[in-house]
C-alpha cells in the first residue's frame, strides 16, 4: 500500500494503474488507441528497470542473505511452478483490486482519504496471494540473486508473461470496459431509469427524457439568494441608535 500510494501522489507511472487509466481514456475519446501499446510497454519496461535496479542496490548491501534469502528464493520458485491460467487469473484478481485502489484514491479529496481508499484493496490482494506484476519484478530478482534455481527465462516464461497479461486484462477489460459501459460511452451515457435530477453542472438546465418508468425527471434549479437592501431607519441612518442615546456615542 505505501508504494502505491507514493506512486499516486507523486505523480508515477505503474503498469497495472495505467492498463485501466489509458484505455479507460481511449474508450472516452481522450485519447488514441495508440496510446495503449505505448504506454503500457513503457510503464513495463521502466517498472522492471527500477525494480531490479532496487533489487541489485538491496543485494549490493548484503540484506538479501540469510532468512531474507531463503525466503526470496522459496517465493520465485513457488510463484513459477503454477501452470499459465492459474497464474493469468491470479493476475485478473490482482489487478481489479488494484485498479479500485487507483479509483478510490481518485475520488478522495484529501490525504487522508486516499491513503484508506489504497489500503484496503492492496492489503487484500496480497493477503491472498494474487499475482502483481510490479512486485514480481522485485521479488522475482531478488530470488534469483539469492541463487534460485532458475533461469530468467524461467522467471519470464512462467510468471512475467501469463501475470502480464492477467494485470492487462483486469484493468482494459474489467475496469476500463465495465466502467464505460456503466457510466461512460460504451453505455451510451444513459439517463438513469429512476426519476432523479443529477445536480452537475453539464445537468442543470436540461430537459430529460422519460425514463422506463414512463416519468419524465425534472431538472431542479437553484435560484440566487435574494439579497435584501438595508431599510433606511428614521433619522437617516441603516444604524440602530445606541442603547444609552446619541450622548454615549
Amino acid at each position: 500500500p505505501v508504494n502505491l500510494l507514493l506512486i499516486l501522489l507523486t505523480g508515477g507511472v505503474l503498469i497495472t494503474g495505467a492498463s485501466a487509466t489509458v484505455p479507460a481514456a481511449v474508450l472516452e475519446k481522450k485519447a488514441h488507441w495508440i496510446s495503449i501499446p505505448k504506454i503500457v510497454a513503457i510503464s513495463w519496461v521502466g517498472n522492471l528497470v527500477g525494480a531490479v535496479i532496487f533489487a541489485l542496490l538491496v543485494h549490493y548491501c548484503d540484506m538479501n542473505t540469510g532468512a531474507t534469502a531463503e525466503l526470496a528464493k522459496k517465493t520465485v520458485i513457488k510463484k513459477c511452478s503454477k501452470d499459465f491460467m492459474q497464474t493469468f487469473i491470479k493476475g485478473i484478481g490482482c489487478n481489479w483490486l488494484v485498479c479500485m485502489a487507483v479509483f478510490l484514491c481518485g475520488q478522495a479529496q484529501d490525504m487522508a482519504g486516499k491513503m484508506v481508499g489504497i489500503w484496503f484493496p492492496i492489503s487484500c490482494f496480497v493477503a491472498i496471494g494474487f499475482e502483481h506484476i510490479p512486485a514480481n519484478f522485485f521479488i522475482l530478482t531478488m530470488g534469483l540473486l539469492a541463487g534460485a534455481d532458475l533461469t530468467v527465462w524461467d522467471v519470464f516464461i512462467k510468471n512475467m508473461v501469463p501475470t502480464t497479461l492477467g494485470n492487462f486484462f483486469a484493468g482494459a477489460v474489467c475496469v476500463a470496459v465495465g466502467y464505460s459501459y456503466a457510466f461512460g460511452s460504451l453505455g451510451g451515457n444513459n439517463e438513469s431509469a429512476i426519476p432523479v435530477t443529477r445536480c452537475s453542472q453539464e445537468d442543470l438546465g436540461k430537459p430529460l427524457a422519460e425514463n422506463d418508468f414512463g416519468l419524465k425527471a425534472t431538472p431542479v434549479f437553484f435560484p440566487e439568494p435574494v439579497k435584501e437592501e438595508p431599510k433606511e431607519r428614521e433619522g437617516g441612518s441603516v444604524f440602530p441608535a445606541p442603547a444609552g442615546g446619541a450622548e454615549n456615542v
